[in-house]
């Protein structure tokens, strides 16, 4: 069996993500190790994985994610705003030049101390490619892990509306002016990275800034959830990648009341709405609930806002910064959320049905999917209310067909599960000549398909840096 290395980014969707593949890896036979910088070790370790730390002296531990206290302060005064944004940029940038030219950094003495015969790499930022650069460098095959739904340059989106905030020129101007002074040039890193690294032509793309690697894309979507018209083979479909057995913290379960439905919101951890649009759509939520004394909400504010901040709060609403999801799923008749890759297939895997209100990102793919498929609902938050929501809310827990879909759904998922074609292509992978792993899919069969991870102009992957 195979030594296989996981390395994500601190974020918990992105971990969240890896685990259940994590899980099926090792109950057949394999040894995950994660590896990633300090920020990862706590989720990685309390799900009771192994974790080798990287980079502690660059990012120790809480600098990528500590507490965002200071964050409205920043986001208040677009000068500080600026500042830290450069400063970050400067702070990777010399991290960046540092594992390009130390001859042997703490990176290659991990992966060499792991001595991985596959480096799967979360593809959730461009940071991570690096240290698949370097595991390429040192001879190691590597594969993408890619949480996120892509984003399609036409769309259709029957009852969802454009998410898109109306902004002044000048204030359009100076977000896109902090965008690119914020934006590092990876494309020069990839194309020093990449030369150094020997690997074949084929398996490197200067041009790409998310996929530079030519690797085969692991894309936890099963076939089912996929709309008809996006069928395509650039990607190897595997399993949903949900651990409904991790572990999330507590919750003070003595604040929820008997024979009430439970309604379970949650936003992420992201702000692509901005602070302001964002608090609003918070007060849009708690308001709701006032009229619907058959239900209560716990709402999970995420690490921008503290219960205090909220005053006049239903006595039907549960304010906490953190919740532990999957359990709180398991008691739930709805989950209102953005429509974040990981929440929607717990949703589903759960059998809750969703209201999504998609704020950016690729989430509006996840709304309409949702939407088609009939497990719930989905509004734009530009014309969402107190009342329309409220009678959202009142229409799924009434509606058994959205019931049923999502028991269908559910049922899908759990075929997907069972077959682990995540398992069958990467040892197919890990057998087969790394130049003509595009072969495999076909070969091995079953529910894993795949082919060239390239993908046509007519899809874009979500942009993250």
């Amino acid at each position: 069996m195979a030594t296989i290395a996981l390395c994500m980014w601190p974020m918990a969707s992105e971990i969240n993500g890896s685990l259940k593949l994590a899980r099926t890896l090792t109950r057949h036979g394999h040894e995950v190790v994660y590896i990633g910088v300090p920020d990862c070790r706590p989720m990685v370790e309390k799900n009771g994985h192994r974790f080798v730390s990287i980079l502690e002296r660059w990012l120790p531990q809480g600098s990528l994610s500590g507490d965002k206290a200071d964050y409205q302060r920043v986001r208040s005064n677009p000068a500080a705003q600026l500042l830290q944004g450069l400063a970050h940029k400067r702070a990777f940038e010399k991290l960046l030049r540092h594992l390009l030219t130390t001859r042997d950094n703490e990176v290659k003495r991990a992966i060499r101390s792991i001595d991985p015969q596959l480096f799967v790499v979360g593809a959730h930022t461009s940071h991570t490619s690096i240290l698949g650069f370097i595991a390429l460098r040192l001879g190691v095959r590597c594969a993408y892990l890619l949480q996120q739904m892509l984003i399609r340059d036409q769309r259709s989106r029957e009852g969802v509306e454009s998410t898109d905030q109306p902004r002044s020129s000048i204030r359009r101007r100076f977000s896109q002016a902090l965008f690119e002074s914020f934006n590092i040039n990876y494309r020069k890193y990839y194309r020093e990275f990449l030369d150094q690294s020997g690997a074949p032509a084929g398996l490197i793309d200067h041009s790409n800034t998310r996929f530079p690697l030519q690797v085969p894309i692991l894309y936890p979507w099963p076939r089912p959830f996929e709309l008809e018209e996006v069928r395509n083979d650039q990607l190897t479909y595997i399993e949903a990648g949900v651990d409904l057995k991790r572990c999330d913290g507590d919750f003070p379960w003595e604040r929820l009341e008997e024979g009430k439905a439970l309604v379970y919101c949650s936003f992420g951890d992201l702000l692509p709405q901005g602070l302001k649009a964002t608090r609003a759509l918070l007060d849009t939520v708690i308001e709701s609930l006032r009229p619907l004394s058959g239900c209560q909400m716990v709402l999970s504010l995420g690490p921008f806002f503290r219960e205090q901040e909220f005053s006049d709060v239903p006595s039907n609403v549960v304010l906490v910064r953190r919740a532990p999801q999957i359990a709180l799923l398991e008691k739930a008749s709805l989950m209102i959320t953005h429509g974040g890759s990981s929440s929607v297939k717990e949703c589903i895997l759960t059998a809750v049905p969703m209201i999504v209100i998609p704020l950016g990102y690729e989430t509006p793919e996840y709304a309409e999917r949702v939407r088609r498929h009939r497990l719930g609902l989905a509004c734009d938050p530009s014309i969402l209310t107190e009342r329309t929501l409220a009678r959202m809310i009142k229409r799924v827990l009434a509606d058994e067909s959205i019931r049923k879909a999502v028991r269908g759904m559910q049922a899908a998922f759990r075929k997907w599960e069972r077959e682990t074609p995540s398992v069958r292509f990467l040892q197919a992978y890990l057998e087969a000549d790394p130049v003509d792993w595009r072969a495999i899919a076909s070969q091995s069969g079953g529910l894993a398909e795949g082919a060239s991870p390239s993908l046509p102009a007519s899809i874009q992957a979500p942009s993250r840096c």
